[in-house]
């Protein structure tokens, strides 16, 4: 049969360069924890906290504040806020045009005749390519 869990502990804090100053303390007698813990708040009081945690009652804990409270109540300068005027300009309407693009022409192999009709919303665009042989076309880039 075993024994019931059993400890103690306790430590504390004392860093009078950063302010950290705290301590806790706590045991266990089988299913019982009772236990501290303090420490100073920003306001320099100090808060301590008394608990006691087993199955029947779960955890419950007692706050307590002491020591001096001070609170800094920030002064409030006024501070001179310029008046700025909405600036509203007029923007002229630009009526909403449609380019219609039309694809490039297709080139068919030298020698050849090729007749593309494109129709665009309202614009109808026909593209007749002719494509003279190599033979022609050497004696034209020449020029």
């Amino acid at each position: 049969m075993q024994s019931p869990p059993r400890y103690t502990f306790n430590y504390g804090v004392n860093d009078q360069y950063t302010g950290d100053v705290k301590q806790q303390s706590e045991q266990r007698e089988g299913d019982v924890v009772k236990g501290q813990y303090s420490l100073v708040e920003p306001d320099g009081s100090i808060r301590t906290v008394d608990y006691t945690a087993d199955p029947v009652h779960g955890f419950n804990a007692i706050v307590s504040k002491s020591g001096p409270g001070v609170h800094h109540t920030p002064v409030a300068k006024p501070i001179a806020v310029p008046v700025v005027k909405p600036v509203i300009s007029q923007v002229a309407a630009v009526p909403a045009t449609h380019i219609g693009y039309a694809p490039a022409p297709i080139v068919a192999p030298a020698g050849k005749f090729y007749n593309a009709s494109i129709t665009s919303q309202s614009r109808s665009l026909s593209y007749d390519t002719s494509i003279a042989s190599s033979k022609e076309s050497s004696t034209d880039s020449a020029i």
